[in-house]
């Protein structure tokens, strides 16, 4: 693989954006997706500067957007043209939420959303989908157990370090996604996870 058709950045903090960096320095990147929510860090600034030397097409990701790559399709769940102010976590409530659709499988990625974004979502769009990728690295403030009900994922992927001082993924958040009936899967236990998607249908490869 040489050449990436875009990167998404789900929101400006580091664990999101950093290995960024070494990515636009070694691949052909055509375009990337980014919140646009400001944040005044060395980090972002470096990586806004480095889209506009290489003439990378910046795309503002903002709810009802939809981007075809082939046969590849991403829908922009949020945030939306007015951001959400006085949650939690501004930062990462306003995470791009996409769902991505491929021969009929569907994947909800949620970056780092909680709670008042999960709600935010469920009274406005169509979140059902087969694949969840889990929010906030598996926090308990996030992947609330209406809004699994609403995704009805049959697979959910935690995205989380091994032995991270936050504790994720939580006990609770694990309950959780057993109550759902979700076959889970760690990075932090299986490092990486591969999905294919063809003709025959998804398979899973740990």
């Amino acid at each position: 693989v040489k050449t990436l058709d875009m990167i998404v950045a789900s929101h400006a903090d580091s664990d999101h954006i950093s290995g960024f960096a070494q990515v636009l320095a070694n691949f052909d990147v055509k375009s990337v997706l980014d919140n646009g929510y400001p944040k005044d860090t060395e980090l972002y600034r470096e990586f806004m500067k480095a889209i506009k030397i290489k003439k990378i097409k910046y795309i503002l990701a903002r709810r009802g957007k939809v981007i075809n790559v082939g046969r590849l399709k991403l829908s922009v769940l949020h945030p939306s043209k007015v951001y959400i102010e006085r949650t939690t976590s501004d930062d990462n409530n306003n995470s791009i939420v996409l769902n991505v659709n491929y021969l009929k499988h569907s994947f909800l990625f949620t970056g780092d959303i909680g709670f008042e974004a999960e709600k935010n979502l469920m009274q406005s769009q169509n979140l059902r989908a087969q694949v969840l990728k889990v929010s906030h690295h598996g926090s308990a403030l996030a992947t609330s157990q209406s809004f699994l009900t609403t995704v009805r994922p049959n697979f959910a992927v935690i995205s989380v370090g091994d032995g991270n001082r936050y504790g994720h993924p939580r006990p609770s958040l694990i309950n959780r996604l057993k109550k759902a009936r979700a076959i889970v899967y760690r990075t932090d236990i299986s490092s990486d996870i591969k999905m294919f998607v063809d003709s025959r249908g998804l398979r899973v490869y740990e």
